[in-house]
């Protein structure tokens, strides 16, 4: 039998050659090669032999030491292949790498169903990211990636930038959508235990920045200087029925009938309609049509904003305004800070806001937030009904202050103090 065949075993990779040694201790060791035919390591700029497993020959019978050969010589089969299909420029097609799995999970009909919104500013944010991060790891397969290499990404992630600051919320964005090409590695049954299972992450802070009716009416103020009406409509608009940016920049005319504005909203498919306020709809009746049937449009330009460059408008008004401190998504947070402040419920707030029942309580925690403001309401409340039930306890009319406030718990008070 030939010494190739003898090598050969149904279940070890291609070129992956088995040697036995005996060192000067006489103790036996084996030791674990990749050796491609000669020919494909000069056409395609391989090295013609890679020591694979460990530094120094593993012990007879160590299947640890084997088990790793196999998953290195693999990933040298891999890039073989890869360089065959056409070079290694493109790493999704190496198959069983992280770039594959991105590819093959952006086939998927539950990839497909996700909104625009979610694809390009969530997932393919992260992916870039961990496609680089796969490229400093050597393209190597995900059933060699383990917790450490994890754990040393995150790390990465958090270092501090060029003023100090670490951007927490980036960095878990990117691990979740690590999490999930991992997860779908495992449903592919490329991996069987999830590298990142029960991994700690730092939550990102919570923004709880509002805007003043003050600020709105000032970046409106700015905005119709600037000669875009629209623009300032726009943050009037999303102070009151706090939308998405995306769903505000498309809103047509057409969606607001008999005094609601009626949104399919773009990141969810949810459906809601708000009614607008008094002062709104008189401002959305002074506004002028434009031909594009958007009522948030360029006037500059003449035609219909895009998202990115609503951005980039909003941004400079906005700092010229001296609000460089507030970001547009927080009009949203103002809508339901103002919602909750009025004495909307958690049902009332998510039919304007079209989060779901379900999950309303935990992501209502990033718009509504407690202040003094409705601290001072809530004690304002406590005291009137203790005043109430003393009252009716000890059958008395009620002691005003010239303010108003119900002074009948103080003077109940010092009436007991001084007996």
């Amino acid at each position: 039998m030939s010494r190739s065949k003898r090598n050969a075993a149904p279940d070890r990779p291609r070129y992956l050659k088995v040697k036995c040694k005996t060192n000067k201790r006489t103790e036996p060791r084996v030791y674990y090669f990749w050796e491609p035919r000669p020919e494909d390591a000069e056409a395609y700029g391989l090295p013609r032999r890679v020591r694979l497993a460990a530094d120094r020959g593993a012990r007879s019978g160590d299947g640890s030491a084997y088990f790793q050969a196999c998953l290195e010589a693999e990933e040298w089969n891999a890039k073989l292949d890869a360089k065959r299909a056409g070079g290694l420029d493109d790493a999704s097609k190496i198959a069983g790498t992280l770039p594959y799995f991105i590819a093959e999970l952006k086939k998927t009909a539950e990839y497909g169903l996700l909104s625009k919104a979610t694809k390009s500013g969530t997932y393919e944010c992260g992916f870039r990211v961990i496609h680089r991060w796969s490229e400093v790891l050597g393209h190597i397969p995900v059933k060699r990636i383990r917790r450490g290499h994890c754990r040393d990404f995150y790390e990465k992630l958090l270092e501090p930038d060029a003023a100090g600051g670490r951007n927490y919320a980036m960095a878990r964005n990117t691990m979740a959508t690590l999490s999930r090409v991992l997860s779908y590695a495992i449903e592919r049954e490329e991996i069987d235990v999830h590298p990142m299972r029960e991994m700690t992450l730092i939550p990102a802070a919570l923004r709880l920045i509002k805007w003043s009716d003050g600020e709105i009416a000032l970046f409106a103020e700015k905005a119709r200087a600037a000669g875009r009406p629209s623009m300032a409509l726009a943050a009037e608009l999303n102070g009151v029925i706090g939308q998405r940016r995306g769903d505000t920049v498309v809103l047509p005319w057409d969606d607001y009938q008999n005094g609601c504005i009626c949104i399919v909203q773009g990141k969810t498919g949810a459906r809601v309609q708000v009614p607008v306020t008094p002062e709104l709809a008189d401002k959305l009746a002074a506004a002028p049509r434009h031909r594009s049937g958007y009522i948030v449009y360029d006037e500059v330009q003449d035609q219909p904003y895009t998202l990115r460059h609503f951005s980039r408008i909003f941004r400079e008004i906005a700092d010229d305004a001296g609000l460089s401190h507030l970001w547009f998504h927080d009009l949203r947070r103002t809508a339901v800070y103002n919602l909750a402040k009025a004495g909307a419920t958690v049902p009332e707030i998510v039919a304007v806001t079209g989060h779901s029942l379900e999950n309303a309580t935990k992501v209502l925690k990033h718009y509504l937030f407690p202040d003094s403001e409705m601290a001072a309401e809530a004690i304002r409340k406590l005291i009137e009904q203790q005043a109430l039930e003393r009252r009716e306890a000890d059958q008395v009319d009620a002691v005003v202050s010239q303010n108003g406030l119900d002074l009948t718990n103080v003077i109940r008070f010092v009436r007991a103090e001084a007996a």
